[in-house]
C-alpha cells in the first residue's frame, strides 16, 4: 500500500513537473517573440525617426525657397510697378508730343 502510494504521488509529481516544463517552454518562446517583436520595433522607430529628421530638414528647405520665391516676387513686382510708371510717364509726353505737333502750323 505504501509503495502504491508513493508511486502514485511519484507519478502525480512527474505528471506536475511536465506540466510546469511545458509551460515554462511556453512563456520563454512568448518572451522570444516579445523581444525579437522589440527589437524590431526599436529598428522601425529608428527608421521612422531618420524619415522624420529628413523630412524636416526637406520641410525647412521648402521654407526657405519658398521666402526666396517671395523675395524674388515682391521685387518683379516692384519692378512692373516701376515699368508702368514710366509707361505712363511716356504716354503722357507722347500725348503731350502729339498735341505740340498737331498745333504747328501746317505748310
Amino acid at each position: 500500500p505504501l509503495l502504491g502510494m508513493a508511486a502514485k504521488v511519484l507519478a502525480q509529481l512527474q505528471s506536475h513537473s511536465d506540466t510546469v516544463m511545458a509551460e515554462a517552454i511556453d512563456w520563454k518562446d512568448k518572451y522570444d517573440q516579445m523581444g525579437q517583436s522589440y527589437n524590431e520595433l526599436v529598428d522601425k522607430t529608428g527608421d521612422l525617426a531618420e524619415e522624420s529628421g529628413q523630412r524636416l530638414i526637406r520641410c525647412q528647405q521648402l521654407e526657405v525657397d519658398l521666402a526666396d520665391e517671395r523675395r524674388l516676387n515682391d521685387m518683379l513686382l516692384e519692378k512692373i510697378d516701376d515699368v508702368a510708371d514710366e509707361n505712363e510717364k511716356l504716354e503722357r509726353k507722347l500725348v503731350s508730343w502729339e498735341a505740340w505737333f498737331e498745333s504747328l502750323p501746317s505748310q
